[in-house]
């Protein structure tokens, strides 16, 4: 595998997993804002707990889906992982390259600051 190759496969993992954790953002935030708005009207599928037949109107969150917290950091430290890979990657394509090629900091990915642009 060529050095570009190896690149552009660093990269898309980097993408994947920018991807799980705009998924796990979205799906807290889901979560944050039924528990402010309507915590009369949300509910957690899948679980022992049962509730009024009212709570099912609203909002509801597949149990199996929450993440634990270490299951967060391993998504967190698997990150920093594939971006270290994709940076260093990046760093051994010749610069009369890099022009062609899109780059680890290319808007519509999550950024080498680690912030995540918004799909």
């Amino acid at each position: 595998m060529s050095g570009v190759e190896a690149y552009l496969e660093a990269r898309n993992e980097f993408e994947r997993v920018g991807n799980e954790l705009n998924d796990l953002a979205d799906l807290l935030a889901t979560a944050s804002n039924a528990l402010r708005s309507r915590p009369d009207q949300m509910i957690f599928a899948n679980t022992s707990q049962r509730l009024p037949v009212e709570a099912n109107a609203g909002v509801s969150i597949n149990a199996n889906d929450w993440k634990s917290p270490d299951q967060i950091m391993g998504l967190l430290a698997n990150y920093h992982k594939v971006k270290q890979d994709m940076l260093n990657l990046w760093g051994e394509i010749p610069e009369n390259l890099q022009a062609d090629i899109v780059a680890p900091n290319a808007p519509g990915r999550p950024r080498e600051t680690g912030t995540i642009i918004r799909r």
